[in-house]
């Protein structure tokens, strides 16, 4: 079976891609819900909702960041995979909002936008990489 993070059509992307991939990978390594909801100190019900896609991965502080990474490590995600992984939580975060801001929408009608944003995470940019960016544009 296929690694559900391996998938690479952006444009397939929505509000339960993210979720989906997380039950699959979950079950293709035999774990369970409850056991890796504690393990990212998150409640059963709370990744149940995330897994069908009722509920975005929360990305609002550096709590959340770190509940990311150990779910990544959790599902045992490549460097290619965990960038995937960044890309569909980011994407279904922002779908579940209420309200989207310009950018917000620029941003999610650009796949490479997405990429370049999650890669920028993926590496923990600061202020002065993305200065650095920002002046050869």
């Amino acid at each position: 079976m296929d690694n559900p993070f391996d998938n690479k059509d952006i444009k397939s992307y929505n509000d339960k891609t993210f979720g989906i991939a997380i039950m699959e990978r979950r079950q293709q390594l035999g774990l369970t819900l409850r056991n890796v909801a504690e393990s990212i100190g998150v409640s059963a019900p709370f990744l149940s909702d995330v897994e069908k896609g009722r509920r975005a991965a929360p990305f609002s502080d550096a709590t959340d960041d770190k509940r990311i990474y150990k779910l990544q490590e959790i599902l045992k995600l490549n460097d290619s995979q965990k960038l995937t992984f960044l890309i569909m939580a980011y994407i279904g975060y922002y779908s579940k909002r209420n309200a989207i801001c310009l950018i917000d929408k620029y941003i999610l009608e650009n796949p490479n936008a997405i990429v370049f944003i999650a890669k920028a995470f993926q590496q923990q940019w600061d202020d002065n990489d993305w200065q650095q960016k920002v002046e050869k544009i």
